[in-house]
């Protein structure tokens, strides 16, 4: 059975993975380019291909366990010398318990793996650095800090030249459930398409068109998705309103 290289993140955007990314470029990352700035929730594990619709279930089941976004603040720089030869800034502040929780619901199968090392929030700054450089390093951004708040996670699979990209991403917070006690529909707008969702396009003759995306799912199955025509639904659900509902949770969302 083929496999694939995951790993789940809370991704940086922005100015906050303009200035990580401009650090990283300093001290010399060699992850730079392959790599976007980030902390690891779950580092690469390789999953069964029949096994990534538990990966995505995983994936928003551990979003939905989160009240909302999480704040943190990132910096200053830290290293796991002597032990590990990687510079890193810190993370802390008020949102630290809920990141732990986050990490604790996601990391299980099939996103469980063994560790070489303890779990400890970071963001990586450079990877294999000589130890001098490193020590540098420390002094010169030792009043680094960003705050930074994360109000989604993010799944990333390894591309055949070593890089990572997100293939899925969900929003934090609990599940937008519609429907509750009849025909129930759970909502998710994101700004990938994940692969489940794209497959029912592909099968649907849709194409997506551009982000954001609604998905509604029935008992974990993609039953609808919004696309560049409009929403698209699975024949034998049309009656149940699904295609309003899409249409206007992106209504909302753009607005």
């Amino acid at each position: 059975m083929p496999r694939r290289r995951l790993g789940v993140a809370l991704l940086l955007g922005g100015r906050h993975a303009a200035e990580v990314d401009g650090l990283r470029r300093a001290c010399g990352d060699p992850a730079l380019g392959r790599v976007p700035a980030h902390i690891t929730l779950v580092p690469p594990v390789n999953v069964r291909e029949d096994d990534l619709p538990a990966a995505l279930t995983r994936l928003r089941a551990a979003a939905a366990a989160v009240r909302e976004p999480i704040e943190v603040a990132i910096g200053p720089p830290a290293t796991f010398l002597p032990g590990n030869p990687v510079l890193y800034l810190e993370v802390g502040g008020s949102g630290l318990p809920a990141l732990h929780r986050l990490r604790d619901t996601v990391f299980a199968y099939p996103l469980e793996r063994k560790l070489t090392w303890p779990f400890v929030p970071h963001v990586t700054v450079a990877d294999g650095a000589e130890p001098a450089r490193i020590t540098a390093a420390l002094a010169a951004l030792v009043d680094f800090t960003l705050d930074v708040d994360f109000d989604r996670i993010h799944l990333l699979e390894e591309a055949t030249d070593r890089t990572w990209a997100a293939i899925a991403d969900c929003p934090l917070g609990p599940a937008d459930l519609v429907g509750r006690g009849g025909f129930e529909v759970e909502l998710t707008t994101t700004e990938i398409l994940d692969p489940e969702a794209s497959q029912f396009l592909v099968t649907q003759g849709a194409d997506p068109g551009d982000p954001p995306y609604v998905v509604a799912r029935h008992r974990w199955n993609v039953v609808g998705a919004t696309s560049e025509d409009g929403p698209v639904v699975a024949e034998e659900h049309e009656a149940h309103g699904i295609a309003d509902l899409l249409q206007s949770r992106r209504a909302g969302w753009i607005a």
